[in-house]
């Protein structure tokens, strides 16, 4: 991590010792790994090789406190290879959530602050030596004028700043360390408990910080919309239906529709479905409307230009005490407003997970589960040759709890990946891999 980075993760454990905590619940664990694969580097003609690796999870968060709420959740790993083309690499992910929300006041502001990292090159398949970082922090202060018991005013602003590393070769691909500003007034009716219509007004200004580089186009953004939020004992419905328009500090002009349907079913205790469908502006983060959090969209860290995203998705849960499964489908199409270019991307995963203590007759948990993913990325782009990423990758896990706090994992993982080119064949790249693992975890309060 560089000096901003220390810094940053200093600021933010000031926050916590500098307040007067008396209840915080905290959960930590070591995961340290071995593994050997045929193709450690994932490169054409990658050699065999092993690779070692610890991480350290540590999470906390509040208890007891009326009006303030935090939460802090890292992840940081250690990465050793044995081949001599691969260096060795440090892997984090540092996030806090804060919120203010005196309860005899109108008025809250929510921070953010996300440290992470994303893909140096998004052309590439490789995923070993493929990381650069990106920050993120955010304030948003929101305030609302309740004029009856069903109608009232809401107002608001947020400002975010992100940071992603750059280099020569990163700069021309996806540099886009910005500031955005964004100011919302939305007028909402609760119809009945579980109704609300709203109108939506805002503003959004993107300012990239390397006004150099002639990819970075700043641009204003005008959104209104109508929204429909509909909350039942088992459904939960987010509709939304609206223009955008859209101006670049070389004065071009774009209007378009924009929508998003969100919606939620549990179906019994043991199942739930999901579908969402999105059309509008792509945002570096959005607001999730449910817990007023931002969720940073890491597919975004490459956008650098005024891009339109039309996409969706669902996915399907089910649990008991044996049986786990989840099943998902996302796509994802970015459009240039101004530009001519195209970016397609898929995802579909299937994760079935089995608990083998009844058949063992043990009280130990002991669980089997496979992992399998299909990411598809389609490029249309004039600064790159590739024209499609494929990547197919299967993972076997056997886990063993030996006790409360200790357990090891056994795991094969294969991975096959295909790139597609504009002037040259395409490559398929293989590697195989087996991993032992030991995890120990605890948590408490202090």
């Amino acid at each position: 991590m560089n000096i901003r980075t220390t810094a940053a993760v200093s600021a933010i454990f000031s926050i916590f010792y500098s307040a007067s905590i008396y209840a915080v619940d905290y959960e930590y664990s070591i995961d340290t790994s071995a593994s050997t694969s045929n193709n450690i580097s994932q490169l054409v003609d990658g050699a065999e090789g092993n690779l070692y690796q610890a991480t350290l999870l540590f999470n906390i968060e509040n208890q007891d406190y009326r009006d303030f709420t935090f939460e802090f959740n890292s992840e940081i790993a250690r990465l050793d290879y044995t081949t001599t083309n691969l260096r060795s690499e440090n892997q984090y992910n540092l996030n806090l959530f804060t919120e203010y929300a005196p309860s005899a006041s109108n008025f809250s502001i929510i921070a953010l602050g996300d440290v992470t990292q994303v893909p140096a090159n998004r052309f590439q398949i490789q995923e070993a030596n493929n990381l650069r970082e990106g920050q993120t922090y955010a304030l948003l202060p929101q305030y609302f004028l309740k004029f009856t018991n069903t109608l009232q005013v809401n107002f608001n602003y947020q400002h975010a700043l992100y940071e992603v590393q750059s280099d020569a070769n990163t700069n021309t691909l996806q540099d886009s360390s910005r500031d955005e500003q964004q100011g919302t007034f939305s007028l909402i009716n609760q119809i009945n408990p579980t109704n609300s219509l709203q109108l939506v007004y805002q503003k959004k200004d993107t300012d990239f910080k390397d006004d150099s580089n002639p990819l970075n186009a700043d641009f204003e953004q005008y959104d209104v919309l109508a929204r429909w939020v509909n909350t039942g004992r088992t459904n939960s419905l987010n509709l939304e239906l609206g223009q955008s328009r859209i101006k670049d500090i070389f004065g071009r002009n774009s209007t378009d529709d924009n929508g998003r349907l969100s919606f939620t079913r549990n179906i019994n205790d043991r199942q739930s479905m999901s579908v969402q469908l999105n059309k509008g502006v792509a945002s570096l983060f959005s607001i999730n409307q449910a817990t007023g959090r931002i969720v940073i969209n890491q597919q975004n860290d490459s956008i650098a230009l005024a891009q339109i995203s039309k996409g969706g998705g669902a996915q399907y849960n089910y649990s008991d005490d044996i049986f786990t499964m989840n099943l998902s489908y996302f796509e994802n199409k970015l459009t240039g407003v101004f530009e001519e270019r195209e970016e397609l991307r898929r995802n579909r995963s299937l994760f079935v997970s089995y608990n083998l203590s009844n058949l063992f007759q043990s009280d130990a948990e002991n669980t089997l589960s496979i992992f399998s993913s299909i990411s598809e990325n389609d490029f249309d782009i004039n600064i790159t040759n590739v024209t499609q990423n494929l990547v197919r990758q299967t993972v076997f896990t056997y886990s063993y709890r030996a006790s409360r706090n200790f357990r090891f994992y056994l795991s094969f993982t294969d991975r096959r990946a295909q790139q597609d080119f504009s002037d040259i064949s395409p490559i398929l790249i293989t590697s195989e891999s087996l991993s032992l693992g030991f995890i120990y975890q605890e948590n408490g309060r202090f």
